[in-house]
């Protein structure tokens, strides 16, 4: 029995009233953050107001004009760090210069970064966010205190927001260390209740804070010197590899100078079937593609390499694992491509202007898109890409010399000259050659030299052969010997042995 369209309607209905009511949940989940760290740095800059203002404290002034600016550039830097967007490869898109020319990092295959999910080109250092559900530009990592990602552009207010933080954690407990340090050595009683209690709890949460903070902001000043993101420092960054290209365009080789003139019914069959595929693959960007993040092929993919034969796919497969293997060694010894210099990273993350660098204002330099290279990265990997070509030009002679591979058809016969032999001899040139033999020369077609012929199968070739042959010597037997009658007779001196001599041999 079906269901009335009534009840789906309802329960679609339902559906997306529970989607609706997930979606509100998760977006006022996002602001607790915001709310949480500015309801505890101002509970923390009044605690330490209070007790600055006390009249035993010494510096109290110092102390409240330092914690008030501390806590305005605090929350200054992490609101902006908020509610800046960290940037997009969708928002930003360059129209002066090719990105397939200025980027040079590639995912595990050794192709150009694509996100499948965001349907666009990941440029050099961008990755996608599952988070935020989009492609990021120069992305650090998804930091939920902030409820967005740290990228591009809100990078710089990040930092600072991590400093200031840290700064303020150590200012608030010293401020209350010693006044802790001062009720518990001089046993001064204070006339409030509750404010000591506010003054012990600032101690100890500010001393956490402030030594997790601090870690972790000594380990992203690190990273903005050696001008790398923790995504780059946690993941092995993939360069793009010079034997890469060149082992494709070798791997292709074969199978582009074919004649198809000499293929077989199946194998054009077969070819129709791969042009079928790329077709597909092409159409179905949404299916056949891999996913962001997959390593390994889909369901589609694997089908479609189903009409390959078994020893194309493990060929395929093997080069493909010695590449890989060769791409890990090369990145191992090239350094990071976009470390130039601390000095210089610094300027690109905290802006030109050094006046500006303590107020998170966004003047980064750099579009996403485009980086510079650092020149020493550059000149290590001319030097591994020429090492590469030498490699491959002798496997790609001693393969030749060996018969391995076929001839490329794009270079021309070459037509050698005398050989040193013939030149010292001076005979004529390839006149003795040292390659299959010759046949041999056949007997004349009326000549019948058959084993099985007899007396009777004579002919008239025969008799002519034997006529010009010199006096007493036949065609196969030495002078002297009598020329017989016949072909098949057996000489009488062959016969004609004696007994005594049979004896003796059989004895």
């Amino acid at each position: 029995m079906l269901p009335s369209p009534t009840g789906i309607s309802f329960r679609r209905g339902r559906r997306s009233c529970l989607h609706t009511l997930e979606r509100m949940c998760c977006s006022i989940f996002t602001f607790f953050p915001l709310v949480f760290v500015g309801s505890l740095t101002t509970w923390a800059v009044w605690t330490e107001v209070q007790i600055g203002m006390l009249p035993q404290k010494r510096f109290g002034t110092v102390y409240i004009l330092a914690g008030i600016t501390l806590y305005v550039l605090l929350n200054w830097s992490y609101y902006t760090a908020v509610f800046t967007d960290p940037g997009s490869p969708m928002v930003a898109v360059p129209h002066t210069e090719d990105v397939h020319l200025s980027s040079i990092t590639v995912n595990s295959r050794g192709e150009l970064r694509y996100c499948k999910k965001c349907q666009c080109l990941k440029p050099d250092r961008t990755h996608h966010c599952s988070s935020c559900r989009r492609c990021v530009l120069k992305m650090d990592h998804h930091c939920p205190w902030l409820a967005t990602c740290v990228g591009l552009h809100n990078y710089k207010a990040f930092i600072l927001f991590l400093t200031y933080t840290s700064l303020f954690s150590w200012l608030c407990f010293l401020v209350s260390a010693t006044w802790l340090w001062s009720e518990i050595v001089e046993d001064t009683r204070t006339g409030e209740v509750m404010m000591p209690v506010h003054f012990v709890v600032l101690s100890v949460v500010s001393g956490i804070i402030g030594l997790v903070i601090t870690g972790f902001t000594g380990y992203h000043i690190y990273l903005t010197t050696r001008n790398r993101t923790t995504i780059e420092s946690l993941e092995k960054t993939r360069y793009l590899s010079p034997l890469r290209s060149m082992g494709s365009r070798q791997l292709n080789h074969n199978q582009t100078y074919e004649d198809p003139e000499h293929h077989s019914f199946g194998e054009q069959l077969r070819d129709i079937g791969h042009e079928i595929a790329k077709i597909h693959v092409n159409a179905l960007p949404g299916i056949t593609r891999p996913e962001e993040g997959e390593e390994t092929g889909s369901a589609a993919q694997n089908s479609l390499r189903q009409t390959l034969g078994w020893e194309e796919q493990s060929r395929r497969r093997e080069y493909d694992q010695y590449n890989d293997y060769l791409d890990e060694r090369d990145n191992e010894k090239l350094p990071n491509a976009f470390d130039l210099g601390w000095k210089r990273n610094l300027h690109a993350v905290m802006g030109p202007n050094v006046w500006l660098w303590p107020f998170p204002i966004m003047n980064s330099i750099g579009d996403g898109w485009r980086w510079e290279k650092n020149h020493r990265w550059e000149h290590q990997h001319a030097q591994l890409r020429q090492e590469r070509e030498r490699e491959l030009e002798r496997q790609a002679q001693t393969e030749r010399a060996a018969g391995w591979g076929a001839r490329d058809p794009r270079i021309p016969d070459v037509e050698h000259g005398l050989s040193k032999a013939d030149q010292v001899l001076g005979r004529t040139p390839n006149q003795f050659y040292d390659g299959p033999a010759a046949p041999r020369r056949r007997p004349p077609p009326d000549l019948d030299l058959d084993d099985d012929s007899s007396d009777e199968e004579q002919t008239d070739g025969k008799a002519t052969l034997l006529r010009k042959l010199p006096k007493g010597i036949s065609g196969n037997a030495h002078p002297g010997t009598r020329v017989m009658d016949s072909w098949n007779d057996v000489p009488d001196d062959m016969l004609g042995e004696p007994a005594s001599g049979r004896k003796q041999h059989t004895k």
